[in-house]
């Protein structure tokens, strides 16, 4: 059955319309805001605001229209794309310090994906007329939107590259790897999550995950993935 999407709700009792300071940007793992001077960061914060979403509140939908930027405070989301059927792609796991949105806001076209809270989670949001702005009048800010494009980029590619040329163990063996930073050593997704990730079905995902169990490279254990051999998974996923 097709997966039902519903545009976002305006959160209200959780929503905390204030300011962002300068030191709360800094103090998120960003390599956009650790790049900026602290008058920079002072004019963004000053225009952000903050709202809270519970776990499965969609932010974003795909194909609607929105003027907002958003960076992660706390929590994660998945950014996504869905198929005419249902079938859903995960872009990207979104952590503290991500930012999304980015395209919509500059092209000023419709929102290029779905975001969704798989937990709960705090976002500062700046609108694209405030962004604009600081790009015009701001070099800094200016060289760190072209980089954070330019890394986009590469993930995009690196999407293509790992749907196109690896099977589904080194792609799950590739993600494990990747969500263990900034993690907990166990890690909890669950297997439709790590399924809509790998571009795959939760049955073949699962057996993949046999798979690795079975290489000593993870150990599963009551809806959590512990990494075990971290060697083993990094040999796997560039079989």
């Amino acid at each position: 059955m097709a997966a039902i999407l519903t545009a976002p709700e305006r959160p209200r009792a959780r929503e905390k319309p204030r300011a962002v300071s300068a030191g709360e940007l800094r103090a998120l793992p960003s390599a956009f805001f650790a790049g900026l001077e602290t008058t920079d960061l002072e004019a963004l914060g000053g225009a952000m605001f903050q709202r809270s979403y519970p776990a499965g509140q969609i932010v974003l939908l795909e194909g609607a229209a929105s003027s907002v930027l958003y960076v992660v405070q706390a929590g994660r989301l998945k950014l996504f794309k869905t198929s005419p059927r249902g079938r859903e792609q995960v872009l990207r796991l979104l952590r503290p310090g991500d930012m999304f949105n980015e395209v919509a806001v500059f092209d000023e076209g419709p929102n290029s994906a779905s975001a969704q809270a798989i937990e709960d989670c705090t976002l500062y949001l700046l609108r694209r007329r405030d962004m604009l702005r600081f790009v015009a009048e701001r070099r800094g800010v200016a060289l760190a939107v072209t980089r954070t494009f330019a890394r986009r980029l590469r993930e995009a590619l690196a999407l293509v590259e790992d749907l196109a040329f690896r099977d589904v163990t080194s792609r799950l063996a590739k993600i494990l790897l990747e969500g263990q930073a900034g993690e907990p050593r166990a890690t909890r997704l669950t297997q439709e999550l790590l399924a809509a990730m790998a571009g795959s079905r939760r049955e073949v995902v699962g057996r993949a995950l046999k798979a690795l169990s079975q290489e000593g490279a993870v150990r599963l254990e009551r809806g959590k993935i512990h990494v075990c051999d971290r060697d083993a998974l990094e040999r796997l996923a560039w079989m």
